[in-house]
């Protein structure tokens, strides 16, 4: 399970603590940090918003736009009880906009989508493997695949394994990195050594076998893979 950092900033103590419970029932992966504009800290990080627009000193609007100017991509939602502040809302290109007087038919569609955004950024994991919490990042994952009704995952220190379905796995997580060998087994290309006739060789010496039919695909996402990372720098 993937644990997601939510910022709730909200005046309204009361209608805070609901929309937490609404949150964290729905998605039980989502630790909330609670707080008004008084408290609001730009230096803690998160990995979703959820602002009320009208504060005791400070908009939603205004915390939302420096918040803006460092992450560009991280997912904001607007609470409030005056629908003429939905323009300043979508400027900030916000998840949605969510108004008082209709939160319970706007709300749900919007968190949604902020929890479908988040889950495809986050690349921290949290698992049950063999019966202990492990807590995985994506980014140190060699590679994973399926092994009768668990994923396996060969990560930089120890290996892994949890009961889900390799599908399961693909749907609910980012693959940005991993590219398909043979079914079931996936690789992440920025520890690819080089590219066999019939298997990938990694940088830690592990290799995987590469079927023909997904070896153009590997040549091609590989290629991307590399180019993109050239023009980071």
């Amino acid at each position: 399970m993937r644990v997601i950092r939510l910022c709730l900033c909200e005046d309204d103590v009361q209608y805070r603590t609901k929309v937490k419970d609404i949150i964290v029932e729905k998605y039980p992966e989502v630790k909330v940090f609670e707080c008004d504009d008084r408290t609001f800290s730009f230096e803690e990080d998160y990995d979703a918003y959820i602002f009320d627009i009208e504060l005791h000193e400070r908009s939603g609007i205004s915390i939302a736009e420096e918040i803006r100017r460092k992450d560009k991509t991280v997912s904001i939602m607007f609470l409030t009880s005056y629908d003429e502040h939905a323009r300043e809302g979508y400027r900030i290109h916000a998840e949605g906009y969510v108004s008082k007087q209709h939160f319970d038919e706007e709300f749900y569609p919007v968190l949604d989508r902020m929890m479908k955004t988040c889950k495809k950024k986050n690349t921290i994991i949290e698992i049950n493997s063999d019966g202990r919490c492990a807590y995985i990042d994506l980014n140190d994952v060699y590679y994973f695949g399926s092994q009768q009704h668990y994923v396996f995952f060969k990560c930089k220190k120890q290996l892994y394994r949890t009961r889900i379905s390799i599908n399961q796995f693909i749907e609910d997580y980012p693959m940005d990195n991993f590219v398909q060998c043979v079914k079931g087994q996936y690789v992440n290309m920025k520890y690819i050594a080089y590219v066999e006739k019939n298997k990938v060789v990694l940088e830690n010496g592990d290799w995987i076998s590469l079927s023909k039919q997904n070896k153009k695909v590997l040549g091609t996402e590989y290629r991307n893979f590399m180019f993109n990372k050239m023009m980071e720098h």
